[in-house]
């Protein structure tokens, strides 16, 4: 057998692990009201963040908080840093776009 075709195979068996774990994933709809919606996009750290990645890390700030209230409030910060960031990154990036 060639080196080739061990790669291909390699990534044949790769590529169908990832398949069968995408494919056990169960995904539902959830109903939001208009303003529910609005305040989860503004909880978003980066533009391409899932409502579900969102409400995971809701979810974890909220198990967070009844153990260790101060650690909560370190990620929190956190996060508010990463999105000032990001927005500082994204008017930069926004001016140098105008200035060509």
């Amino acid at each position: 057998m060639t080196n080739k075709f061990i790669k291909y195979t390699q990534v044949y068996f790769i590529l169908c692990k990832l398949v069968t774990t995408l494919l056990k994933m169960s995904i539902t709809t959830i109903k939001l009201e208009e303003e529910t919606k609005q305040r989860l996009e503004k909880l978003r750290e980066f533009k391409k963040e899932s409502y579900d990645e969102i409400l995971k890390k809701i979810l974890s700030v909220l198990n967070i908080v009844r153990v260790d209230p101060e650690r909560a409030r370190a990620i929190l910060s956190r996060v508010e840093e990463t999105k000032e960031m990001i927005k500082a990154r994204e008017l930069e990036e926004k001016e140098e776009k105008t200035k060509i």
